[in-house]
């Protein structure tokens, strides 16, 4: 069961696991722009997925990839993600101690 309060749907608890509960005119406004981009990448993917030449399936896959891509920079842009951020969701930006862990185990 969801509980809901004054404060939305988590009750106030989406805050403390780090999910970000939107408001305002602003976030309306993204809110709607993420959910037509999700409702155009669903379509793609389905005619990615019902595409007959590779022309057709190239075409769809760039059109989801770009899609990916504004979904993206949506999210980053509602929690506020800095450059170096993105490195780290994306895993440009590799952990050192990580890399050295992977180069000594065989």
């Amino acid at each position: 069961m969801t509980r809901r309060s004054r404060s939305g749907i988590c009750g106030g608890h989406c805050a403390a696991i780090g999910l970000r509960v939107l408001s305002g005119k602003l976030d309306k406004s993204r809110h709607d722009k993420l959910v037509s981009l999700v409702e155009k990448m669903l379509e793609a993917r389905k005619q990615l997925s019902e595409a007959k030449t590779d022309g057709d399936k190239d075409f769809y896959a760039n059109k989801c990839a770009g899609l990916d891509g504004q979904i993206d920079a949506l999210v980053y842009e509602l929690y506020g993600l800095t450059p170096d951020d993105i490195k780290i969701v994306e895993g440009e930006n590799k952990n050192p101690v990580g890399q050295h862990l992977s180069n000594t185990v065989k």
